[in-house]
This record gives C-alpha cells, sequence and structure tokens, in this order.
C-alpha cells in the first residue's frame, strides 16, 4: 500500500515538474528564439531584418505570458480572426499552466520540508527516478516522428483546425516552423531532467 502512495506521490511531482519546466520554457521563449535565428534564418524570406523580427515575436511573447495584456496585433504581419482566435486559446493554455506551476512550486517546497525516514526518502527517490525516464521515451519519438506528435498535441488541446494555419492570411506562421515548436519541445524535456534530478538531490 505504501508503494503504491509513493508512486502516486511521484506521478504528481512529475507533472508539476513537467508544468515547471514549461512554464520556464514558455518564460525565456523569447532568448530561445533568437537562439533559433541564429541557425534558421527566418527572417530574410519575410524581408524583415532580425530586430523587425524579433519586435513582432516579442509582442507575441508578451501577449501570450502577461494575464494583463488583452489584444494582439504584429507590427508586420496581417492576422485573419481565425489566425487570432488560436491565440488566444494558447494564451489560455499558458495561463492555466502558470498558475498550475505556482501552485506546484509550493507544493514541493512544502514536500522538501516534510520529514521522512531515511527508507521513505529511499523509496521516494526511486519512484521519482522512474519518472525521469518517461519524457526520455517521449524525447525518442520526438526525434523519429516530431510530425505526427506534433499533431497528436494540438488534437488533444484544442477543438478545432484554427492551428492550421493559412500562410496567405496569417503570415506569421512563416517565422514559426515546425522546427521551432520541436526545439521547444526538448528544452522542456531538458529542464524536466534537470529539476527531477535536483529535486531528488534535496530529498532528506
Amino acid at each position: 500500500m505504501n508503494q503504491i502512495r509513493y508512486a502516486v506521490a511521484a506521478i504528481v511531482k512529475s507533472l508539476v515538474i513537467l508544468s515547471l519546466s514549461i512554464s520556464l520554457v514558455v518564460l525565456t521563449g523569447q532568448w530561445s528564439y533568437r537562439l533559433f535565428t541564429t541557425v534558421y534564418d527566418v527572417a530574410t524570406p519575410m524581408g524583415l531584418s532580425n530586430t523587425q523580427l524579433f519586435v513582432n515575436i516579442d509582442h507575441l511573447m508578451h501577449y501570450l505570458i502577461s494575464p494583463f495584456q488583452a489584444t494582439l496585433s504584429f507590427a508586420n504581419f496581417s492576422s485573419s480572426a481565425g489566425g487570432l482566435q488560436h491565440f488566444v486559446e494558447v494564451k489560455r493554455l499558458m495561463q492555466w499552466n502558470f498558475m498550475l506551476s505556482i501552485i506546484g512550486i509550493v507544493y514541493l517546497i512544502w514536500s522538501l520540508r516534510t520529514k521522512r525516514t531515511k527508507r521513505i526518502a529511499y523509496y521516494a527517490q526511486q519512484w521519482l527516478k522512474l519518472t525521469a525516464y518517461f519524457p526520455l521515451i517521449l524525447l525518442f519519438f520526438i526525434v523519429i516522428a516530431f510530425d505526427k506528435l506534433f499533431v497528436l498535441f494540438h488534437q488533444l488541446f484544442f477543438r478545432n483546425d484554427l492551428w492550421l494555419f493559412n500562410p496567405n492570411t496569417d503570415p506569421i506562421i512563416n517565422v514559426l516552423p515546425q522546427s521551432l515548436f520541436m526545439m521547444y519541445f526538448v528544452l522542456a524535456i531538458i529542464v524536466y531532467e534537470v529539476i527531477v534530478w535536483l529535486y531528488r538531490k534535496s530529498i532528506k
């Protein structure tokens, strides 16, 4: 019975850490986007300088992150009503994830301050160690079949096809290629593994 309790606790912590990892990747998204453009030139084909491109991306990220930014428009890109509605839905998902992350941080700190026997700490660490393997499996599928994973992700989290942007009406999609999201997925997994490792080291 205790093993079931440890397993459930490890799964809950794993979900919290996953949420926190996603939040950290989103909050640093505009800087990792700049890193992405050092490898992929997405500005020149659109007739933009990197400075112009970053103004648009920074505005998009600020809109998605800030709960006080209610409207979205781009300096250099037109947008359709459907495209803007998709960003509204993305923003809603991110806001929920931020709230979960804040609650999760409190929970993780509380769980670290809970006194344990050496035996309980050992089992807690072992179960948490198992949860570190699942994102590595996901990483394998990202490498071999990211196209299908990308579609599955949108089908799971969105109830419509608005994420299928038309480049003619929503040219912003030309500077948000699928390879960019692949990078964000990989970054989230790396951050997840680091946090799990740090948390396991902190369990006493």
